[in-house]
């Protein structure tokens, strides 16, 4: 089951543009991936009372040169840290 919570356009619009508050602290605030015409990003959250991790998601259509168009979710995904390992390849010497 996945638990959602809900927060105001205010808080919403703090927490994608970076801004921590009494409430939530700003962990990961991701770029925007590019699928051509369309855009999106998350930004993961703490929530100080609780200590539970939140995903806010953004996502936009449009142009730079001309304007965006903005979907905003006010519902936060619980979301929690999981460590990976990642494996790179070097040349040999």
């Amino acid at each position: 089951m996945v638990n959602y919570l809900t927060v105001s356009k205010e808080e919403y619009d703090d927490i994608m543009a970076g801004f921590h508050s009494e409430r939530f602290e700003i962990i990961e605030k991701g770029d925007w991936i590019s699928e051509g015409k369309y855009e999106s990003r998350e930004v993961v959250v703490l929530e100080k009372e609780t200590g539970k991790y939140y995903a806010a998601g953004q996502s936009r259509s449009g142009s730079y040169f001309t304007d965006y168009e903005w979907e905003n979710d006010l519902d936060l995904v619980e979301v929690k840290p999981v460590e990976v390992t990642k494996i790179e390849y070097k040349v040999v010497k």
